[in-house]
């Protein structure tokens, strides 16, 4: 089934928001790779690693993302899974 214009305008913002989330994880990259202090880089590493290990970050992120997953899962119909991607909050606070 063809994408109609609303289905393509929220793929758009999804495409964009992941475009810009990219481009703002490669600016970070560069800048902690350009700081010149002994060890930072293995530090920053190391932090990441834990962060992403640690279960209580990982329970937070499922708390604040499981509800859309949930209601993604659940949706019958196109229609319904364009009601739940319509409702999450763009970056600045907006709904689409």
């Amino acid at each position: 089934m063809p994408l109609d214009n609303e289905a393509k305008t929220i793929v758009h913002n999804l495409h964009d928001k992941f475009e810009k989330l990219w481009t703002e994880n490669i600016a970070l990259k560069t800048v902690l790779e350009g700081v010149q202090l002994p060890g930072f880089q293995e530090e920053w590493q190391a932090l990441f690693v834990k962060l992403r290990g640690d279960p209580e970050t990982t329970r937070t992120s499922r708390e604040i993302f499981a509800p859309l997953y949930d209601r993604i899962s659940r949706a019958m119909d196109e229609a319904t899974a364009l009601e739940v991607l319509k409702s999450v909050p763009s970056p600045k606070g907006r709904v689409h």
